[in-house]
């Protein structure tokens, strides 16, 4: 490699000259390589600054994205690994063979440092090779990821924090609730318009929880204001009722002279057509039947006829109205009513801050009071902690000490309290990497402030740009020029831009042919001029059957080829900007055969399907009653017909065998065994319906959700508990929940514009684009803009036409900021593809206000179609063909592959419990060890009931979730929230009783301050020192288990064992398991385990012989030095040779609860320490082949 070679890649890659410290801002357009310049700017911070992967602190917004950074970032370190272990690398050396592209920035990087530095080639080498096997304890997180990070390590400098909270992904359960409450007792305020007011915020309860829940974790300004009181103008209490019964009175006493006036004036032609034509009198006759007959017309008919209007229409040069009592009657109800509706008005403010003040209030108490908290709460409590006067100084330097450098992905979808974050911690030292796209900035809403984005800009040291893109091909880059630079301030916002970029090289012109004609890379659909088929529905399926018909078309036999080949389905996405339109999309491509999948962003835990799990497992718990057999049996999962359950009585054995079939499954196989031996019975039906294939897909996601919770859920009424809890947390924006594909199958992708964010795909249709709108928000919603870069969030509790200039104001400003986003969110669309996009625009003479697609072409198309130098065509919108049959469809002679590989039928997954079973030698069996007239004392007796494995899951619960330390002081009461913990896991296991609750509280606060190594108890070991119920899978090779056992024997272990009967001739496959506490006391690391056996009624029985008689017969050294190996491999792998056995494993700790703090210190700890040879020959016999952990 030469050294111009190398001075062109670093004069080129923007990664390798972006100063690596103070405030950088990279803005990386659609395409152009963000995940390789993160890359490159993580290994420049491990290779010049000689950072460990620890210290830098990578930020993304999504657990997927961070899987893929970290892969990502591992992958460039081991290049650069690989590199600096050539034999002929060095400073002046040059490679002995071609280097790919990433090695040969590896080279220019490693050259380039050593160069400039002191390190040495081999000193490099093997930093660079430790670094990559520390990837595992790389800080790459999610905001919230980072912010749980720092509340449970740095709690100590963050005022309230406890560890025990348990996480919840929002609070709308407990809004809900609240606002429910609020509803009913501000319905029955004494002020009749403060209680239409609380109506305007919220008709509904479950409206005003929508409202609360947008406001109550909203930092920036909230109006309008309240007024003072004395401001308000009051009316009479009854001013309305008596204006309302005095116009009743007057139209029954003299209504027909009104009408007769009002006919007169109409006949004489003295009323201006427009206002009053001649059907009016029909419509004058009806307000009166109203008025007579006990009704009330709406406040639209009265206004027309209202004394002041008809006298406002008289035609000029016309004698004026004569008007009547009757009409004055409506002028006067219209002035209270408006001056009513003032005082309403001017009541929402107040009563708009008294609710979410007292909301805000009631949320925190209960929230402290049942040890839980929120994303949200992550968030602001770290933000808190760095504002603290106090202690947020040493939070500060604790942080950036710990990490000095900081690079922050998709930047453009942090909020202002997440900025503030990032602002305190590096704005006056250390690096801060911030790198994003504001034109990709669309997820305003759940929270991302592109003004946020706009502040680090102005924070920012430098400004970079990456100016090349590797996504598009070159001629749909020239047509995104011209469809985005057709104005200069196309996307709304100051300080937000389109700047063309490069093509980088890696996809070609022309590889899309129709007919052997090259497809243009971007069509413009141009609806009809003529009136559009009324309503929205309506023009939603007009546009997905032409949409369809040209994706059928285009994949059928003699359709479209990508580089010499028959397109696929996998190569296409439909864009869509609302879920009703994917759905239409979908119906439209299956009645023409084209195969496809969609993905919406919902919730799995609000779909029809979790609706009807929850009935059937409600089924399943009683099995005795016949109307929620009814429930199930009729549920679209198990797919009964109203006939089928009118004969339930007469042909009950079918149904009740189902029933009980899956209820035993259930409980001895768990939920996902169930629900597949359900879809086992009516897959079939299921997957004949279009939906099929997404019902089934959300039913087994369900399935593996509460499968994942079944563990800590022992019982089967916890689980359904737990379903029912996160339907009413459902969060379409917490992705651990958000559906799944349905199927990984060759089919069209549909998917919002929101979902298809970091995607790409060879072709993008975008057939609803002419309709993409900025909507004013209507009366009783909110208008959310900014001013400056405060965000404020408006209430309108005006109708149109009656707004004061504050509300036109924040209308304005808000339809604006709507329409940003949704140019923003136009560009995310088109610059998903690779080879070409199609539009829809609407007609030119058919502008609506907000329009996104009127907005970006002002002045039409005629300016982009020149500047797209013919890599765009306008055409009119394609008629639908409803036969059109794909290629893909028709294929034959299709037939399964035999299946010839060979499977290692002894490959399984294993555990303590599998290996543990049977095998005992005759003779080993529990026997008192000391005479019951040696010693007596007793053990405190727990309260009736308190024994099993419920009762073992319970306090396993519990000592997972609370503060370790508020146990510690024997003289202070045990906060309300610990209390609260002990009490709901209980419940979940059955146990309600407060006797138990007692008993459990006194044998927990035994049990934590009881020395279990030196004089160190529980209660006295910290939380960043600790780790609760850590799970491992590790590899074990083909082992002979009687070799397994034959090293246990010779160590003293299992001797009373004489096989392993349940394994087969060979252990192969994983091993897993759950530790109770893996901890670090004295530099050196433990393992804990809870144990709640009852070994007797006396002290004597927990001593340590008799423990050690109960281990042996349990077989709890097998699961410990199990554990052992565990722990080892994994502090292997991730300490290196900075780890050692002998030296920094500490031992076992077997806590029998029942035994702790009653008698002498080491009754109830069964303590040991296997041998550093044993642990090492049993790594070693058990390691999968290639030392794979």
């Amino acid at each position: 490699m030469s050294g111009n070679a190398k001075q062109h890649t670093f004069d080129t890659d923007m990664a390798l000259r972006v100063p690596l410290d103070g405030v950088q801002q990279i803005e990386a357009s659609a395409g152009t390589g963000k995940t390789y310049t993160i890359a490159g700017l993580y290994a420049r911070l491990v290779v010049e600054k000689q950072l460990q992967t620890r210290q830098i602190l990578v930020m993304t917004f999504t657990k997927a994205a961070t899987e893929e950074l970290r892969q990502r970032l591992r992958q460039r370190l081991a290049v650069c690994a690989q590199v600096a272990s050539l034999p002929a690398f060095g400073i002046d050396a040059e490679p002995s063979e071609p280097l790919r592209d990433e090695q040969a920035w590896a080279w220019t990087l490693l050259t380039r440092t050593l160069a400039h530095g002191e390190e040495t080639a081999a000193s490099m080498a093997r930093r660079l090779r430790e670094a990559v096997t520390r990837m595992d304890e790389a800080a790459i997180f999610t905001i919230h990821g980072f912010c749980q990070r720092v509340l449970g390590e740095h709690a100590s400098l963050i005022d309230g924090v406890s560890e025990t909270r348990v996480l919840e992904p929002s609070d709308d359960d407990l809004l809900a609730s609240f606002a429910a409450d609020a509803w009913l007792r501000w319905g029955d305020h004494e002020d009749a318009a403060a209680r239409d007011a609380l109506r305007l915020l919220g008709a509904t309860p479950e409206a005003l929880a929508k409202t609360l829940q947008r406001l109550v974790e909203f930092h920036g300004r909230i109006e309008p204001l309240p007024i003072a009181e004395d401001a308000v103008t009051r009316l009479a209490p009854d001013a309305l009722e008596a204006a309302q019964a005095t116009l009743r009175q007057r139209w029954i006493e003299s209504g027909e002279d009104a009408i007769g006036v009002f006919r007169a004036a109409l006949d004489a032609g003295h009323l201006n057509a427009r206002s009053y034509k001649p059907d009016s009198l029909d419509a004058l006759r009806d307000l009166a039947r109203q008025l007579a007959g006990g009704g009330w017309p709406s406040t639209k008919l009265l206004e027309k006829f209202a004394g002041e209007k008809i006298a406002g229409a008289v035609k000029k040069n016309m004698p004026p109205f004569e008007g009547h009592a009757a009409f004055a009657a409506i002028d006067e109800w219209l002035r209270v009513e408006q001056a009513r509706t003032a005082q309403v008005q001017a009541q929402v403010p107040r009563v708009l801050h008294a609710v979410l003040d007292e909301a805000r209030t009631w949320l925190a108490t209960r929230k402290r009071d049942l040890s839980r908290l929120s994303y949200a709460d992550q968030i602001e409590w770290v933000h808190r902690g760095l504002d603290d006067r106090a202690r947020g100084a040493r939070l500060r330097q604790a942080l950036q000490a710990q990490y000095p450098v900081a690079l922050v992905d998709e930047f453009q979808d942090t909020d202002a309290r997440q900025f503030d974050i990032f602002r305190r911690l590096y704005a006056e030292s250390g690096t801060l990497f911030c790198i994003g796209d504001p034109k990709q900035a669309i997820y305003g809403f759940r929270g991302g402030d592109v003004h946020a984005y706009l502040r680090a800009k102005r924070m920012a040291a430098a400004h970079w740009s990456l100016d090349r893109n590797f996504r598009s091909a070159p001629g749909l880059l020239t047509a995104h020029a011209a469809l985005f630079g057709a104005r200069e301030d196309v996307f709304v916002e100051n300080g937000i831009a389109f700047d063309p970029v490069a093509p980088g090289g890696r996809v070609a012109d022309g590889l899309l042919r129709n007919q052997e004609q090259p497809v243009p890379p971007l069509t413009l659909w141009r609806l009809p001029a003529e009136k559009s088929p009324s309503g929205a529905d309506a023009l939603d399926a007009a546009l997905a059957d032409c949409c369809a018909s040209v994706i059928a078309q285009a994949l059928a036999a003699d359709g479209m080829r990508l580089d010499g080949h028959p397109l696929q389905p996998g190569s296409i996405a439909v864009l869509v900007d609302a879920n009703r339109q994917a759905m239409r999309m979908q119906d439209a491509l299956a009645a023409r055969g084209v195969p496809a999948v969609c993905l919406r962003r919902e919730s799995v835990f609000a779909t029809q399907q979790a609706v009807e799990l929850c009935r059937v497992l409600d089924a399943l718990l009683a099995p005795r009653h016949a109307g929620l057999a009814r429930a199930a049996l009729s549920t679209h999962l198990l797919g009964r017909t109203l006939s089928d359950l009118q004969t339930m009585h007469d042909h009950d054995a079918a149904w009740r065998d189902e029933l009980d079939d899956l209820r035993t499954r259930w409980h001895e196989r768990g939920v996902l065994a169930m629900l597949e031996r359900l879809g086992e019975r009516h897959a079939r039906r299921l997957l004949a319906e279009r939906d099929g294939e997404r019902c089934l897909s959300n039913l087994m996601q369900l399935g593996d959700a509460m499968q994942a919770e079944a563990r800590r859920l022992s019982s089967t009424h916890a689980q359904r508990d737990w379903l029912a809890r996160r339907m009413a947390l459902a969060d379409a924006d917490n992705e651990d929940e958000q559906l799944r594909l349905e199927s990984d199958a060759e089919r069209v992708q549909i998917m919002t514009i929101h979902a298809s964010k970091g995607l790409e795909f060879d072709l993008v249709f975008m057939p609803f684009a002419a309709l993409m709108q900025a909507r004013v928000p209507k009366k009783g919603g909110f208008a959310r803009y900014h001013e400056g870069d405060a965000l404020v969030q408006r209430f309108i509790a005006s109708a149109s036409g009656g707004r004061d200039a504050d509300d036109d104001a924040a209308m304005a400003a808000a339809q604006r900021e709507e329409l940003a986003e949704g140019v923003r969110k136009l560009y995310v669309g088109v610059t998903r593809a690779r080879h070409a996009c199609w539009l829809s625009i609407d007609a030119p003479e058919k502008k609506f206000a907000g329009r996104v697609l009127d907005w970006v072409l002002p002045d039409g198309t005629d300016a982009l179609l020149q500047n797209a130098q013919g890599h765009a065509v306008e055409c009119a919108l394609p008629e639908p063909v409803a036969s059109a049959r794909p290629a893909v469809a028709a294929a034959a002679n299709l037939r399964a592959r035999r299946f010839e590989r060979a499977l290692d039928r002894d490959w399984r997954s294993h555990s303590f419990t599998r290996l543990a079973e049977g095998g005992h030698a005759d003779g080993f069996g529990h026997a008192p060890l000391v005479p019951p007239d040696v010693e007596d004392a007793r053990v405190p007796a727990l309260a009736t009931g308190l024994h099993g494995s419920r009762f073992g899951s319970a306090v396993h619960d519990i000592l997972e979730h609370i503060d370790f330390a508020a146990w510690g002081d024997a003289d202070a009461a045990l906060p309300e929230a610990e209390r609260e913990i002990v009490a709901r896991a209980l419940a979940a296991e059955g146990f309600t009783t407060p006797a138990a609750q007692r008993t459990v509280i006194g044998l927990l606060q035994r049990t934590l301050r009881t020395p279990i190594v030196d004089d160190l108890c529980l209660a006295a070991l910290p939380p960043s020192e600790r780790r609760a119920e850590m799970a491992f899978d590790f590899g074990i090779s083909g082992v002979d288990p009687r070799e397994l056992l034959a090293l246990l024997h010779a160590h003293g272990y299992q001797l009373q064992r004489e096989q392993f009967a349940h394994v087969g001739t060979r252990l192969a496959g994983l091993m897993n398991g759950l530790i109770d506490l893996v901890f670090v006391h004295d530099g050196r690391w433990w393992i804990a385990d809870y144990k709640t056996n009852h070994l007797g009624e006396r002290v004597a029985d927990y001593a340590p012989e008799a423990m050690h008689q109960a281990v042996r017969d349990s077989d709890y050294d097998l699961q410990y030095l199990i554990y052992t190996v565990a722990l080892h491999r994994w502090l292997t792998q991730v300490r290196g040779d900075a780890y050692d056995y002998a030296r920094d494993f500490g031992g076992v700790r077997y806590l029998f609860l029942r035994g702790m703090g009653v008698g002498p210190r080491d009754h109830g700890v069964y303590a040991d320490r296997p041998a550093p040879e044993l642990v090492q020959a049993m790594d070693a016999l058990l390691r999968a082949p290639g030392g794979a952990a």
